[in-house]
């Protein structure tokens, strides 16, 4: 399949890169391990794992780049495990059915198949449809608060109970999994969700706590795994996120590209973010406390401080959209002017995790 690129900045969205990461055999086996652990995951490895086509997935949510299916034989037994990638904010609350949904879509390319295979097998009594485990990793900057059971969220009706359906998918919310655990993974897959956990210039310091000896275990894995262009792809994403000069971002993939992870620490150590934000919020203040002494009345200089401070936000979160939408049009600035500065704090914290133009809209028009 060919890559779509991001028309924003032409480069691949995170939706891909993540779809990258899943569609790898080996980073797929890795995940399950790490992160489900169940004792059938353990026989998991390349031979036995089929990466199954979801072009005949055709639901109103779906995204062929989000949607990972694997067909799996254990005991020359069929299972399938389908892991949705969830990169949005906000919670998606009717997760229980888009997950039914898609299980049932599943199930019915499955009997399309066999039915290709043998005409009317799936007609009798002893045809059993393959067991399915689904999944939703979640890398949204919101806490998952869905439910996980198919049966909340369908109305409570005594009499009605036992023709409910139900199941139950799994979370992996990476925001819930701390740097410590995913350093003591020491795996390939392990340093890929450290470099897209950091979206702040506090996690970026993470990267200073982190022993030397895992980062040197970690380049010797990645050298012969050879996964040093995910790991790349990722990496921009993050060093875009804390507002890295482009020229700085060029050099340091660069050097993850020649297999030196040690380039991370380095610029952990001599780039903070936070202190060019602290700066613009200064700067912000003291004309705002310019504007209000002009006034020339007494609440002006507080009212000239607070106008001051959202003027600021409002001047560090433009220079940030620019950088992350280099070809967005100005009517976008002049929406974002007219937003309360609660707002604008809320757009800041979400801009992370927007991959396009469309998600900004999403945003202006909720409010």
């Amino acid at each position: 399949m060919e890559e779509e690129k991001n028309p924003s900045n032409n480069r691949i969205t995170k939706d891909q890169i993540f779809s990258k990461v899943f569609k790898d055999k080996d980073l797929f086996i890795m995940f399950m391990q790490d992160f489900i652990k169940e004792s059938w995951t353990y026989r998991l490895n390349p031979t036995n794992i089929e990466l199954f086509p979801t072009k005949f997935i055709d639901l109103a949510q779906g995204n062929k780049e989000s949607d990972i299916i694997y067909s799996i034989t254990i005991d020359e037994k069929d299972i399938f495990v389908f892991v949705l990638l969830e990169h949005q904010s906000k919670v998606n609350f009717l997760m229980p059915f888009r997950m039914l949904e898609y299980m049932v879509h599943i199930w019915r390319m499955y009997i399309n198949q066999k039915e290709e295979e043998k005409p009317n097998i799936s007609l009798s009594k002893t045809f059993k449809l393959p067991p399915i485990y689904p999944i939703v990793f979640y890398n949204g900057v919101n806490k998952w608060t869905a439910t996980l059971e198919f049966k909340n969220k369908v109305r409570s009706i005594k009499e009605f109970e036992k023709h409910i359906p139900n199941f139950e998918y799994q979370i992996v919310s990476l925001r819930e999994i701390a740097f410590e655990a995913l350093e003591e993974l020491q795996d390939e897959l392990s340093l890929i969700l450290t470099f897209d956990k950091i979206k702040t210039p506090e996690d970026l310091r993470k990267l200073k706590e982190m022993n030397m000896e895992v980062w040197k275990k970690m380049e010797e894995k990645l050298k012969k795994s050879n996964k040093f262009e995910i790991l790349r792809e990722v990496s921009r994403i993050f060093l875009e996120n804390i507002n890295a000069p482009e020229d700085e971002i060029e050099e340091i993939l660069k050097s993850i590209e020649e297999g030196r992870l040690s380039i991370m620490l380095e610029m952990a150590e001599r780039y903070d973010v936070q202190e060019t934000r602290r700066i613009a919020f200064y700067e912000g203040e003291k004309k705002g406390i310019s504007i209000g002494e002009k006034r020339g009345i007494s609440i002006g200089r507080v009212q000239g401080k607070l106008e001051g401070k959202a003027e600021g936000k409002l001047s560090l979160l433009c220079r940030l959209i620019l950088k992350k939408f280099p070809k967005i049009e100005s009517f976008y600035f002049e929406k974002i002017k007219k937003l309360p500065i609660e707002k604008l704090d809320e757009l800041g914290e979400r801009l992370f995790d927007m991959e396009d133009f469309k998600d900004l809209d999403r945003f202006l028009d909720e409010v």
